[in-house]
Protein backbone atom coordinates (compact mmCIF):
# COMPACT_ATOMS: atom_id res chain seq x y z
CA UNK A 1 0.00 0.00 0.00
CA UNK A 2 1.01 3.71 -0.82
CA UNK A 3 1.12 6.35 2.26
CA UNK A 4 -0.22 9.83 1.46
CA UNK A 5 -1.46 13.17 3.26
CA UNK A 6 -3.08 16.11 2.35
CA UNK A 7 -0.80 19.36 3.37
CA UNK A 8 -2.63 22.44 4.59
CA UNK A 9 -0.52 25.39 3.02
CA UNK A 10 -1.75 27.62 5.65
CA UNK A 11 -1.81 25.67 8.67
CA UNK A 12 1.89 24.44 7.11
CA UNK A 13 0.84 21.05 8.17
CA UNK A 14 -0.23 17.50 6.73
CA UNK A 15 -3.14 15.66 7.31
CA UNK A 16 -3.10 12.49 9.19
CA UNK A 17 -2.08 9.60 6.38
CA UNK A 18 -4.43 7.73 4.64
CA UNK A 19 -3.45 4.51 2.13
CA UNK A 20 -4.23 3.56 -1.06
CA UNK A 21 -2.93 0.54 -3.64
CA UNK A 22 -2.32 3.40 -6.35
CA UNK A 23 -1.32 6.94 -6.53
CA UNK A 24 -4.07 7.42 -9.07
CA UNK A 25 -6.71 6.15 -6.32
CA UNK A 26 -5.26 8.83 -3.59
CA UNK A 27 -5.65 11.36 -6.64
CA UNK A 28 -9.32 10.35 -7.51
CA UNK A 29 -10.19 10.45 -3.89
CA UNK A 30 -8.43 13.69 -3.35
CA UNK A 31 -10.87 15.14 -6.57
CA UNK A 32 -13.38 14.14 -5.04
CA UNK A 33 -12.83 15.88 -1.38
CA UNK A 34 -11.81 18.83 -3.66
CA UNK A 35 -15.79 18.74 -5.19
CA UNK A 36 -17.07 17.87 -1.60
CA UNK A 37 -19.12 21.27 -0.93
CA UNK A 38 -19.40 20.02 2.82
CA UNK A 39 -15.00 20.11 2.96
CA UNK A 40 -12.45 22.80 3.32
CA UNK A 41 -10.39 21.21 0.79
CA UNK A 42 -13.34 22.73 -1.34
CA UNK A 43 -13.88 26.00 0.53
CA UNK A 44 -10.37 26.64 -0.35
CA UNK A 45 -8.68 24.60 -2.90
CA UNK A 46 -5.64 27.19 -3.32
CA UNK A 47 -4.45 25.66 -0.02
CA UNK A 48 -4.27 21.99 -0.30
CA UNK A 49 -2.01 19.51 -2.27
CA UNK A 50 -1.94 15.57 -1.96
CA UNK A 51 1.72 14.30 -1.46
CA UNK A 52 2.93 10.75 -1.25
CA UNK A 53 4.78 10.14 2.17
CA UNK A 54 6.11 6.38 0.90
CA UNK A 55 5.17 2.77 1.12
CA UNK A 56 3.30 0.41 3.66
CA UNK A 57 3.92 -3.41 3.93
CA UNK A 58 1.21 -5.10 4.92
CA UNK A 59 2.68 -8.18 5.67
CA UNK A 60 5.56 -7.78 7.73
CA UNK A 61 4.63 -3.84 8.78
CA UNK A 62 7.33 -2.02 7.61
CA UNK A 63 6.80 1.75 6.42
CA UNK A 64 9.68 3.11 3.67
CA UNK A 65 8.91 7.02 3.58
CA UNK A 66 10.32 8.52 0.38
CA UNK A 67 13.31 10.86 1.30
CA UNK A 68 10.99 14.10 1.00
CA UNK A 69 7.18 14.16 0.24
CA UNK A 70 5.85 14.06 -3.19
CA UNK A 71 3.59 15.99 -4.78
CA UNK A 72 1.06 14.32 -6.52
CA UNK A 73 -1.88 16.76 -7.15
CA UNK A 74 -3.21 20.65 -5.94
CA UNK A 75 -6.83 20.53 -4.99
CA UNK A 76 -7.33 23.95 -7.01
CA UNK A 77 -6.21 21.36 -10.26
CA UNK A 78 -9.31 19.32 -9.16
CA UNK A 79 -12.08 21.29 -8.67
CA UNK A 80 -14.95 21.27 -11.18
CA UNK A 81 -14.79 24.97 -11.78
CA UNK A 82 -11.38 24.74 -12.72
CA UNK A 83 -12.02 21.83 -14.67
CA UNK A 84 -14.56 23.66 -16.37
CA UNK A 85 -12.52 26.60 -17.46
CA UNK A 86 -9.84 24.10 -18.95
CA UNK A 87 -12.16 22.37 -21.17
Amino acid sequence: MKMFSIYDHKAKAYGLPFYQRQSGEAIRSFSDLANDEKSNVNKHPEDYTLFLLGDFDEENGEIKLEKTPSPLAKAIEYTQTQLKAVN
